[in-house]
């Protein structure tokens, strides 16, 4: 998935990424799209879900909460009517 992520950035696919993970081994390819000018968004769990170079290198954050779950299924609703 790094790989995948990293080579859209250099093709200059992609200009804003959200990732959810909490995992470090992505640090390498979030580090390689900022230098390429992407965007970079962190969805993660509550804190110790992930790790803190991971938080540290994205350029935003979002915790998914039980909120951010029932604003979504509203939303979900809605547009289904």
């Amino acid at each position: 998935m790094g790989l995948d992520f990293a080579f859209a950035a250099f093709r200059q696919r992609i200009s804003y990424a959200a990732l959810i993970s909490g995992d470090s081994d992505l640090c390498p390819a979030i580090e390689a799209a900022k230098n390429e000018g992407v965007i970079t968004r962190l969805i993660h769990g509550p804190k110790g879900s992930f790790h803190n170079q991971l938080w540290s290198n994205v350029d935003e954050r979002r915790e998914i909460t039980t909120e951010v779950f029932k604003k979504l299924r509203l939303e979900n609703k809605k547009g289904n009517r």
